[in-house]
């Protein structure tokens, strides 16, 4: 009589069926996060390039009041600013923000609160200034946004370098980040040798 098909015949054709399948199931995972991870690189290279120009002209009008000294309204004879106070809301683009690391995202983010954080500060100094010239008012206003241009220098290093991007090339010579930190530094010297003489 014929023998029957043995055990590891009969099993044999399951175990492999089962192994192509998990094999088959991991490879569609795996080319399903392929798929993603290149999704979410271009995503996150997109959110750099829309937001890093944005930041590059926020950094720009931050630069702006940076230099302004105000002038004269010839009908008041008060100095008033040149320059328009610099605005960024980040709410209002369109791009993956999942796709950049939470702390960029955050500061990002931040930055409405840390402009109007800025105003408040420059406001409460003009409320005890004097006119015509407002220098204090004026001195906080320069202040202020070299602070934030520095601040919004930094993310967007972090943003671009997270996203591997080229640095953009220099057209022409102009370094915001030595502006900054002159103007923060030679402010801070004045109001330190100005409570010192006031204290004597």
């Amino acid at each position: 009589m014929a023998n029957g098909p043995s055990f590891i015949q009969t099993v044999t054709p399951a175990i492999i069926g089962l192994i192509g399948v998990g094999v088959g199931g991991a490879l569609t995972t795996w080319r399903e996060r392929s798929t993603e991870k290149r999704i979410e690189i271009k995503d996150a290279a997109l959110l750099a390039a829309v937001i890093g120009g944005e930041l590059d002209g926020f950094i720009a009008a931050c630069n702006e009041v940076v230099q302004d000294d105000g002038e004269t309204n010839p009908d008041t004879g008060f100095w008033e600013e040149t320059t328009a106070t610099p605005t960024f809301d980040p709410s209002k683009y369109d791009v993956e923000w999942r796709s950049i690391h939470e702390k960029i995202m955050f500061d990002i983010h931040d930055l409405p609160y840390q402009i109007s954080f800025s105003n408040g500060a420059i406001r409460a100094v003009g409320e005890h200034d004097s006119p015509p010239d407002f220098s204090d008012w004026f001195q906080e206003r320069q202040y202020q946004y070299a602070r934030l241009g520095l601040h919004c220098l930094d993310i967007l290093e972090r943003l671009r370098g997270s996203a591997k991007l080229v640095p953009r090339p220099k057209t022409y010579e102009w370094n915001p980040r030595q502006i900054f930190q002159d103007k923060i530094e030679a402010i801070e010297l004045r109001k330190a040798e100005s409570q010192g003489s006031g204290s004597t």
